[in-house]
């Protein structure tokens, strides 16, 4: 365990005075090795990536904060269904509900059952059928007299500019709901582009980072999730929760991920790094407009700064997720965060190792030319 130099003192004083010089270079030399095998995180080194930081409502907050918890309202979105978003037609045998194309088909067994499908129901007016689908589509993130005033109009125009008969309606109520879940779920996503382009984006945002406040790593963060085997062909010496504490990487040892997780490992700017895990509660993360972006990796440099590191497959590489990651990214290092790249397979003529010593060399950290 942890042999502390007032604890070495103690026991020197205790010793006779022929003893000590041997007893002194015996603590020096475990605590040497004993130093050694603790990984980063156990030695107590510091390791804290900036937090990105918007000016919303006239004080900083944290934006990845802000944008989980985005207020917006319901209310400046149109509660309107086109009739080939949602549709009903009823003839002698059957009624079919037309959803976004699909048609569902409900037949009628007989005369008898037309009449009853035809016969005024109580309670089945506009009304109840719009308080009956306000619980059934209610979030949590919208206030309730909103839902079902948006409710209400949904229903009205269906009922009053479309011509659908209520009764109609209420038999297609399960579908009806179902539309008109999925239409605030496009709502809230339009609002929240709309908030993630004024506050982030737009040139009259306000950005910065905090360090100070910033996202802390720690020994044991990621203890309940699966570990990279260690030893084998490939070390990681750098990893700052110890090699034996790796959080699994995707695919094959010999990968795209793994190698660059060791392209990492052995650059000589880089003091320590860690592998972020994705979605994982105790993770750094910057936002995106509709949920977070968790890096593949996090490293610390010699110098001080914070360089974070995600790796995009041939596949991804080009589509608008990876955008919108790559201009957050780029945007928490103009802020002052610290350097960020986003690595392909290849690029530009650079392989992984290639990309990442060009970056630091922009950024005043290496040449490229040390690069193999």
């Amino acid at each position: 365990g942890a042999f502390s130099e007032e604890h070495e003192r103690a026991i020197s004083r205790a010793l006779p005075a022929q003893e000590r010089s041997q007893f002194a270079a015996a603590a020096r030399s475990y605590r040497y090795e004993r130093e050694r095998s603790l990984s980063f995180a156990e030695r107590g080194r510091v390791f804290v990536a900036p937090r990105l930081m918007i000016m919303a409502q006239g004080e900083l907050v944290f934006a990845d904060e802000f944008f989980e918890a985005f207020d917006w309202s319901l209310l400046d979105y149109p509660a309107l269904l086109t009739p080939q978003e949602f549709d009903v037609r009823e003839t002698a045998v059957e009624f079919e509900i037309d959803l976004d194309g699909r048609a569902l088909r409900y037949s009628v067994l007989g005369e008898q059952d037309r009449l009853i499908l035809d016969a005024p129901v109580e309670g089945w007016d506009r009304l109840n059928l719009s308080v009956w689908l306000d619980k059934e589509i209610r979030q949590a993130d919208i206030p309730g007299a909103q839902t079902l005033r948006w409710v209400q109009d949904a229903v009205a125009h269906l009922a009053v500019q479309r011509g659908l008969s209520v009764a109609a309606l209420w038999r297609a109520k399960y579908v009806l709901a179902r539309k008109l879940a999925e239409k605030v779920g496009a709502a809230r996503g339009e609002a929240q582009k709309k908030g993630y382009q004024r506050y982030l984006f737009d040139p009259g945002a306000l950005v910065s980072v905090s360090a100070e406040n910033g996202f802390r790593f720690y020994a044991n963060m990621f203890a309940d999730v699966g570990r990279q085997p260690p030893g084998g062909r490939y070390r990681f010496r750098k990893h700052y929760l110890g090699e034996a504490n790796i959080p699994v990487l995707s695919g094959k040892i010999d990968g795209e991920e793994p190698q660059c997780a060791l392209c990492i490992d052995g650059l000589p700017q880089v003091e320590f790094w860690v592998r972020n895990v994705a979605k994982h509660r105790n993770a750094f993360s910057l936002p995106r407009a509709t949920g977070k972006f968790y890096p593949d990796f996090v490293a610390k440099l010699t110098d001080g700064r914070i360089f974070v590191v995600e790796y995009k497959g041939e596949r991804d590489a080009d589509s608008a997720e990876t955008e919108e990651k790559r201009a957050v990214g780029e945007l928490w290092e103009r802020s002052g965060g610290g350097l960020f790249l986003m690595v392909e397979k290849e690029k530009d003529g650079r392989d992984i190792r290639g990309q990442l010593m060009a970056k630091l060399a922009a950024a005043g950290g290496a040449s490229p030319q040390s690069s193999p």
